[in-house]
């Protein structure tokens, strides 16, 4: 509730240009971040598969 007072309130009286001026120049980073992410996605896949391929002979 506190996050969407303060989005609320940061963001009224403006208008669909400002915001989206806003938008884009918070949005700089997209073209790292994006690979990142997907790389830390597919080790964390790779991690679980990893972890259940080796479960698999265990006992228990």
């Amino acid at each position: 509730m506190t996050f969407l007072g303060l989005t609320l309130r940061g963001q009224s009286g403006y208008g669909p240009d400002d915001i989206r001026n806003s938008a884009v120049r918070q949005d700089q980073g997209r073209a790292t971040i994006l690979p990142i992410v997907l790389a830390a996605n597919v080790a964390g896949v790779g991690t679980v598969g990893l972890e259940l391929s080796l479960a698999q002979g265990e006992v228990g």
